[in-house]
């Protein structure tokens, strides 16, 4: 398989302008530990991620809200001035939030794959949508 990366982006902690972390300017989990947490639910992979880096700190996760969709987990960050990790894919942005980069994640890289064969057409096409609808599903520019 030959794959062609999308783009590189840095997951970002979500937090209100006026939260004592809002000033860094990068996050730790371990700056996090004990913050009141919003996520999607269990069947999202970025669950996983932030109940994983807690548990490496033997900490328990702090989560006041497992959120089915994007427009619930905002609607709850807002009223409750929580906190979340944001990223291309897990797109939070609600007003008065500044986004931090967060230190020990690893980048998010959506990529396509296309067979080393044949490249089909599927795959092409596939990777030329994306690219072609990026500002849609809140792509940077950059590939």
């Amino acid at each position: 398989m030959n794959y062609r990366i999308l783009i590189e982006s840095p997951d970002y902690l979500c937090l209100p302008e006026e939260h004592p972390l809002a000033q860094k300017t990068s996050i730790h989990f371990r700056d996090i530990q004990n913050e009141p947490f919003v996520t999607m639910n269990a069947d999202f992979k970025i669950y996983d991620c932030y109940v994983n880096h807690i548990l490496e700190l033997s900490c328990s996760p702090k989560i006041i809200f497992n959120a089915a969709s994007l427009e619930a987990a905002e609607e709850v960050l807002k009223r409750k001035k929580a906190i979340a990790m944001h990223n291309v894919q897990y797109h939070l942005s609600p007003e008065g939030f500044v986004k931090i980069p967060m230190k020990e994640k690893a980048q998010w890289r959506p990529q396509v794959a296309l067979h080393k064969l044949n490249n089909s057409e599927a795959a092409k096409n596939l990777y030329q949508y994306i690219i072609d609808h990026r500002s849609e599903i809140h792509l940077p520019n950059e590939t």
